[in-house]
């Protein structure tokens, strides 16, 4: 079986290559990083991406706005909020009740189990 595609994106170079350590031995998912919302689209027109974790505030294009994109160019992808600056209720109200949250820091146990649930998500979907 291929590995799901998991794209991160962050506007912050120390936390992607913070993430890209975390998660690295994890070859059951291929890693994509971007550091913006338009970077990330561009990612998902050339790889299949199954999930994407994203930051709320970054610059220019912010993570709403990346997923209100993906719903409407790519509704197949997971989304998950990664953020210190968003709550899940404010995720909820703006993004729809299937958007994972997990808060800036998170716990390396917790994003895993978040990783696993939506790449099995994703490979269903895909299938």
């Amino acid at each position: 079986m291929n590995p799901i595609g998991v794209l991160l994106v962050d506007d912050d170079p120390n936390l992607l290559n913070g993430l890209r350590r975390l998660l690295s031995g994890y070859d059951q998912w291929k890693l994509m990083f971007a550091s913006n919302g338009a970077e990330a689209l561009d990612v998902m027109v050339a790889n299949d991406v199954g999930v994407v974790v994203t930051d709320i505030a970054m610059p220019v294009m912010d993570g709403e706005q990346l997923i209100l994109r993906m719903y409407e160019d790519h509704p197949n992808i997971m989304p998950i909020v990664l953020s210190g600056h968003w709550d899940e209720r404010m995720s909820t109200l703006h993004l729809g009740p299937y958007i994972q949250f997990l808060p800036k820091p998170v716990p390396r146990d917790r994003l895993i189990e978040a990783l696993k649930t939506a790449t099995q998500y994703a490979a269903l979907v895909a299938n």
